[in-house]
């Protein structure tokens, strides 16, 4: 996409009153992404105070530019050099009562301050990578950034997420630590995690996910090696520090803001498919590491899965993937939007609308959303790092353990395409629900009927739902929030669901120490989910400010 730079240090020779207004608008007109620069805008001598409305085009095909731009939130201070939509005219030329608020400074190169505007959805400025140079152009680049973010999610996850419960059993016994011990370790891992995502948040929202991921898949690889030296607690608390940075910075949050700009009419469907490399890891690297404990303990199977975790993931990041279509010069939804979703909450009215954390957090849908979701997050995880120990004891052996840990993670990838492939024409809030109580009833089944057959049954049927519970919540935010400020947002709840999911394991672990038995936490965390679900239903979309000129 060709960038159009403006200099109108010197508008009154540059541009008259009557034309200022036509003229920019004409500039911006068509481009989604707002990819115009304006550098040093001063309004021309003699004409007084210009409106200005700045921000993405609510309509490719809007006319008036004050209907063309979405205004609703403060736009404070910041410098038209950055990429945006503007247009600017003399109120005499089109200016309506609101539009008096959207004034700026005459010989100033900043907005006033503190205006009520929305903020730009900048496209985050990126190089054309390798891979687009190289890979068959009869398949639209958007879906090889899917097989891409895929291919990535499959190691980093595979070993960062699922590993966790493979590393679990033999970390303890290797060492002679408690259950507690172990499991505070992987809460940690958890809590932090999401502490990472909640700060990288605004900079993903404003820079791109790209250096993020980098530094994550990075530093993953050095944290997963060093498992391999440790001997001592403090040893263990510290790998999986950087495990958990490394999390962060390459997880949820980076991926979802990725993906979240590719794909806005197919995005349910393109995340099922990105989303299945996390099963097909815990599927796959489960019992490849299971297996290479079993021949070398940690100090064979740490190297190994850390090497994977370089060859595969870092490539993707480097030379496949790129955080946005429109530095390209791509469209959404591989330029091919899905005309049969009519669903108001994928409008650009919705997706378009900036937030800041204060502001969403003021709503109600926010708070039923990331409730719910620390709820469900913390018995999930709870259920899944300890569900090897757990099945162990019930099965028999470890590697029949991890058989139905696969047995999960294949679920997960069934279900997730099946739902993936529909999801994006149906109420989210709804099938979430459905999808929750499923999950508790299955978790209450697989603790409660003690029979190896029926165990495997309600284990898949976990799976079904668990790849599910984590893309609804990405899918629910980006419909109510948009994505726009989708990093900021689902940072703040990634933080406060990653400490529902540290205390997940700690908690379980914990009981199981008291208790001797894993039967008493998963009732509980079973029972709990299924509360949870109610929560979802008062996550309702929210209705534009009456002041925003937009709004009926």
């Amino acid at each position: 996409m060709n960038q159009s730079s403006f200099d109108v240090s010197h508008a009154s020779t540059v541009l008259s009153a009557s034309t200022a207004k036509e003229t920019f608008r004409t500039a911006g007109k068509g481009d989604r992404s707002g990819k115009v620069v304006l550098t040093n805008v001063t309004p021309p001598a003699g004409i007084g105070t210009y409106n200005c409305w700045f921000g993405p085009p609510v309509s490719t095909n809007a006319a008036p530019c004050e209907q063309e731009f979405a205004t609703n939130r403060p736009f404070v201070n910041v410098s038209p050099s950055a990429p945006f939509h503007v247009t600017l005219g003399p109120p005499e030329h089109g200016a309506t009562a609101h539009d008096d608020r959207f004034r700026c400074r005459r010989g100033s190169n900043r907005a006033v301050a503190s205006l009520p505007m929305i903020t730009p959805t900048q496209s985050w400025d990126e190089r054309q990578p390798v891979a687009m140079r190289v890979l068959p152009d009869k398949v639209h680049y958007a879906w090889w950034i899917v097989a891409g973010a895929a291919a990535l999610m499959f190691v980093t996850i595979g070993v960062g997420y699922y590993g966790l419960a493979v590393f679990l059993r033999p970390l303890q016994e290797e060492n002679g630590w408690s259950n507690a011990i172990v499991s505070g370790a992987t809460g940690w891992f958890f809590v932090l995690g999401g502490i990472t995502g909640f700060v990288i948040g605004p900079g993903v929202d404003r820079r791109g996910p790209l250096r993020y991921i980098n530094a994550g898949v990075v530093l993953m690889v050095v944290s997963v090696s060093s498992l391999m030296f440790i001997s001592e607690v403090w040893h263990l608390y510290l790998a999986y520090t950087g495990q958990a940075l490394a999390f962060g910075l390459s997880g949820a949050v980076a991926i979802n803001a990725l993906m979240s700009r590719w794909f806005v009419t197919r995005r349910a469907w393109a995340m099922s498919i990105t989303f299945t490399g996390i099963s097909l890891g815990g599927m796959v690297l489960a019992p490849v590491g299971t297996w290479l404990i079993e021949r070398g303990g940690v100090q064979l199977a740490a190297p190994i899965l850390a090497a994977l975790v370089a060859v595969v993931a870092l490539p993707m990041s480097l030379f496949v993937l790129v955080g946005d279509p429109a530095s390209v010069g791509l469209g959404v939804d591989a330029d091919a939007p899905n005309e049969s979703v009519q669903n108001v909450a994928l409008s650009d009215e919705v997706q378009l609308r900036a937030w800041t954390r204060a502001e969403a957090m003021r709503t109600s849908s926010f708070w039923a959303i990331s409730i719910a979701f620390v709820i469900v997050l913390l018995a999930q995880t709870g259920f899944l790092v300890h569900q090897i120990a757990f099945l162990e004891d019930r099965l028999g052996s470890r590697n029949a353990a991890a058989l139905a840990l696969s047995t999960t993670a294949f679920g997960s990838i069934v279900a997730r395409l099946v739902v993936g492939r529909f999801a994006d024409g149906m109420d989210k809030r709804l099938l979430t629900v459905t999808i929750i109580v499923i999950q508790g009833l299955a978790v209450l089944g697989a603790t409660l009927i003690d029979n190896r057959v029926t165990t495997y049954v309600f284990v898949l049927i976990v799976g079904f739902t668990i790849g599910n519970v984590y893309m609804l919540q990405t899918l629910m935010t980006a419909e109510i929030f948009g994505l726009v400020s989708l990093g900021a947002v689902l940072g703040t709840m990634t933080l406060m669901s990653q400490i529902g999911s540290g205390l997940g394991p700690f908690l379980v672990g914990w009981a199981e120490d008291v208790t001797d038995s894993y039967r008493t936490p998963f009732v509980v965390t079973g029972l709990a989910t299924i509360a949870a679900a109610l929560l979802i239903l008062l996550a309702r979309p929210i209705a534009l400010d009456p002041a925003h000129p937009d709004a009926e």
